[in-house]
């Protein structure tokens, strides 16, 4: 019979995860017989890898360290919490709302950044100068209040469209306009790197 996957508040669960796994690990100053849920052995086997070292020799670091508990098992465990922690952190770093507007105000031609809710998270200096020259606008302050952006393309239907082709970028068209005024272009879009909600980068096309 398969396993099925349990989903919720953690996520996706497997059933395998919280089994305990019982290894025997061999390091410099001898053998360790532990037992681990097979989730934390993957954690380890991860760290293993990316450290370009053997289980053993971070079995041995953590034996050297004084973390004021002598259960090497309980060591390993929060080593792997702590290790997951520091990437989850850098992670929602390169994810944040910042980091998105830095990739639009990064861009040397026209862009711009729309939340799933289709509100202007953000633009750049070339867009607004080509607004305010397209449109004579004077006093720029006043644009994004009064900038309507409407696209050929629903942002739900857009956004599922990404989601399914694995992010390659997609042409749409665009209208731009101020008060009764417009302007129409195209713009190559793509979901930003955000985990927490969907937003789309948008690129003017010349």
């Amino acid at each position: 019979m398969e396993q099925q996957e349990q989903t919720g508040k953690f996520g996706p669960l497997e059933k395998d995860e919280f089994q305990p796994v019982y290894r025997a690990v061999t390091t410099q100053s001898g053998r360790h017989g532990i037992r681990l849920e097979q989730s934390y052995w993957n954690t380890l086997k991860r760290i293993a890898e990316e450290e370009n070292c053997k289980l053993g020799e971070l079995v041995e670091e953590l034996t050297n360290i004084d973390t004021g508990n002598k259960n090497l098992t309980s060591a390993l465990r929060v080593s792997c919490l702590n290790w997951t922690e520091e990437r989850l952190q850098a992670l929602e770093a390169l994810n944040s709302d910042q980091m998105i507007r830095n990739i639009i105000y990064a861009c040397p031609t026209s862009a711009l950044a729309l939340s799933a809710d289709k509100r202007l998270h953000s633009f750049n200096q070339p867009l607004l100068r080509l607004i305010t020259d397209t449109f004579s606008i004077l006093d720029p302050e006043f644009i994004p209040a009064r900038l309507r952006l409407v696209m050929d393309v629903q942002i739900e239907t857009l956004i599922e469209r990404l989601s399914k082709n694995e992010n390659r970028p997609i042409k749409v068209g665009i209208a731009l306009g101020i008060d009764d005024r417009r302007m129409r272009g195209q713009l190559n879009v793509l979901l930003a790197p955000s985990s927490r909600r969907n937003v789309v980068l948008g690129f003017l096309l010349p």
